[in-house]
């Protein structure tokens, strides 16, 4: 398909309407306080999410805004729902993340579950928080993908 002058392919991509981001991964610096006290022991470690974060990036700078959410500007963005885990590394940056949207009039609706860990959102067996997040979720997502909106 040949592309029109002055066009751009997201120009060809639709409208993001929301964001749901269960206990997110956006700051590559690994430098939040939840990274040096829940560093080990709450399955996911902050040595891990490191090693992850370097697969990811390889050589490139991770103040990137385009590799980094943390880094970008999120203006215009369309309305989060943010669920962190209480006892998870990556709690204080899904936490800033929302304070970053609501700087920039992005609607956010932060949640974070309590007595849990990474990972938890797939164990609805395990513990009655996972079905609830669950629910909170998916109510997120109806109200923001229905028709009427």
């Amino acid at each position: 398909m040949e592309e029109k002058a002055g066009r751009d392919v997201n120009d060809f991509a639709p409208a993001l309407r929301h964001q749901l981001l269960v206990y997110p991964a956006l700051d590559p610096t690994t430098s939040s306080a939840s990274y040096r006290e829940l560093a080990d022991g709450y399955l996911l470690s902050a040595a891990d999410m490191r090693w992850y974060w370097h697969q990811y990036l390889g050589c490139a700078d991770p103040a990137r805004e385009d590799l980094a959410p943390a880094h970008a500007d999120v203006g215009g963005l369309p309305p989060a729902t943010i669920l962190t885990a209480e006892y998870d590394p990556l709690r204080d940056e899904g936490e800033a993340y929302a304070r970053q949207l609501e700087h920039a009039d992005v609607p956010v609706s932060l949640h974070r579950i309590p007595g849990v860990i990474h990972g938890f959102f797939r164990w609805r067996a395990v513990t009655p928080a996972a079905a609830e997040a669950m629910q909170l979720a998916g109510s997120a997502l109806r109200a923001a993908l229905s028709p009427s909106r």
